[in-house]
Parts: C-alpha cells; structure tokens; sequence
C-alpha cells in the first residue's frame, strides 16, 4: 500500500511540473498572462504540497524551476515562479502556524525582502535605472497584489480541502 501512494505521488509531481512548464509557454506566447501564471503555478505547487507534502511539492518546484529556465523563452514568468510564486507556499505553510499579527508581519517581511532583492538584481545585474517614485509606487502595487494572492491561496485551500478533496479519489 505504500509503493501506491509514493507512485502516485511521483506521478502527480510528474504531471504537476508537465502542466506547470505547459503553462509558462503559454504565458510566453500570450503575453498578458506572465505575471497571472506564475501565481497560477504557486497554486499547483500547493496541491501538491496538501496531497502529497513537503518533499513532493519541493521536487516539483525545483523540476519545474529548471524546466521553465531552459525551456521557456519568455524568462520573465519563469524567473517570477523560481524568484516567488514557486516557493511562496511552501514558506506559507510553515508561517501559518505562529499567531496571526505575527504571521502577516513576516510574509510580509518575506515578500518585500524578495521584492527587495528582485528590484536590485534588475537594477544592478540588467542595469534598469529607474526614479525612486517608480520604485515606491511599485512596492505598493506588488504588496497589494500579495495580500490578494495570499487571501486567494487561502481561499483555495479551504475549499479544496472542505468541499473538493473527498472528489478526488484517485489521489487516496
């Protein structure tokens, strides 16, 4: 009963990174989906995590990761997932179980540390200049952005595992 359960796991994690690498091609040629797929991912790597735990959802974000960089010829989206959306809820996980002042303080301090770090690789390593006014208005969109995608994986994971999950019989 427990090589079934590993089998279906590395299947799932197979498919997972399939679709996961199938969707940053599709946000390559569409354009308008670059910034939206890569949170779309995170969320794949969520149902992995849930399913299947924390050592699945890693594989699939590193096979993903690797894939989408080599694969993919819009790197943008690719280096949004590996930089954010990729390991975002693995982090979430574990930063869910302090209190929640406490919790919302440091996925916050997480986010604009990534953001952070994100800005200065453009800057200094693809040589962007940009006005600080530009820079500031930046991290009031992006944190914005980041409380709606960490309400919607929220949102997610308890209708899935509430309302969904018993459906999916063949991951048991």
């Amino acid at each position: 009963m427990r090589n079934n359960k590993k089998i279906k796991a590395i299947t799932f994690s197979g498919l997972s990174i399939a679709l996961i690498v199938v969707l940053m091609f599709m946000a390559s040629i569409f354009d308008v989906l670059d910034y939206s797929i890569a949170a779309i991912c995170g969320v794949i790597i969520t149902f992995v995590l849930i399913e299947f735990g924390t050592s699945s959802a890693i594989g699939v974000y590193a096979g993903a990761s690797i894939l989408s960089l080599i694969l993919i010829p819009n790197k943008i989206n690719a280096l949004l997932f590996v930089a954010f959306c990729g390991w975002y809820p693995l982090v979430k996980r574990y930063l869910e179980r302090v209190g929640r002042t406490l919790e919302m303080v440091l996925k916050f301090t997480v986010f604009n540390v990534t953001l952070t770090a994100i800005f200065f690789g453009a800057k200094y390593l693809f040589l962007f200049n940009m006005d600080i006014e530009w820079y500031i208005a930046m991290y009031f969109i992006a944190n914005f952005t980041f409380l709606m995608y960490d309400i919607l994986i929220t949102k997610l994971i308890f209708l899935y595992v509430h309302k969904y999950r018993k459906r999916f019989t063949f991951l048991k």
